[in-house]
């Protein structure tokens, strides 16, 4: 089901690529209209959403949103080396509301994502947030283990959850459609294609791995 969901999601991707390469499309509106279009359905994306799983004041001056895949190793470099100062400078203080959105580039990263959504029905962000930078601390372990899967458990099963929820999260199908959905949205509503992608108050930021850049973009906006 998962590996028939990710081919899925790839061949329309390719298809709606080679379409829009192969064909002539005649628009006799004016070409503003597609632009707002587009910017209506990133806009619409960005909003944030009483279902996203976040941390901070949400009257934060900045609101950050960050698209990560469980599995990417630049998303662990940010959770583990640039995310704690971004929380204790920003977060803790009411100035950002960070807002983690998956974006699962592989079935690894799908186990996991659906983990963590499960976990955050029940717990509090704070809680939610711990456990995913546990997932990026360990990455390496758990990705390289042939049973990544009771890697995975033993991390959630140690933050509190029961086994037998665990198991039915890795098994909810309906869970992993609305992951994949949403994926799909980010790529098409938001040209997302590789992770982290981040957006700072509506504008993409692509230099999430640099702490000095971070700072400095999060500290001109703040003296705005």
């Amino acid at each position: 089901m998962v590996l028939a969901l990710v081919v899925s999601i790839v061949v329309y991707l390719t298809v709606s690529t080679v379409n829009k390469a192969s064909e002539t499309i005649s628009y006799s509106g004016d070409i503003s209209d597609i632009r707002s279009a587009d910017e209506a359905l990133a806009q619409t994306e960005l909003q944030i959403l009483s279902t996203d799983i976040s941390i901070g004041s949400a009257s934060a001056p900045i609101k950050i949103i960050s698209y990560d895949s469980f599995s990417c190793i630049h998303c662990a470099n940010f959770f583990n080396t640039i995310f704690p100062e971004i929380k204790r400078r920003y977060i803790d203080t009411g100035k950002v509301l960070f807002v983690h959105r998956d974006f699962p580039l592989d079935v690894q990263a799908l186990t996991a994502t659906k983990l963590v959504k499960c976990f955050a029905k029940n717990n509090n962000s704070t809680h939610v947030f711990s456990s995913i930078i546990a997932i990026y601390a360990s990455q390496k372990d758990w990705t390289n283990a042939e049973n990544y899967q009771d890697k995975l458990s033993e991390i959630f099963e140690f933050a509190g959850a029961s086994k037998s929820t665990i198991e039915d999260c890795a098994k909810d199908e309906e869970l992993e459609n609305r992951i994949l959905e949403e994926r799909l949205r980010a790529s098409k509503n938001l040209k997302v294609n590789a992770t982290p992608t981040f957006f700072i108050n509506g504008k993409r930021y692509d230099k999430g791995g640099n702490l000095k850049s971070f700072v400095d973009e999060i500290d001109e906006i703040l003296e705005q």
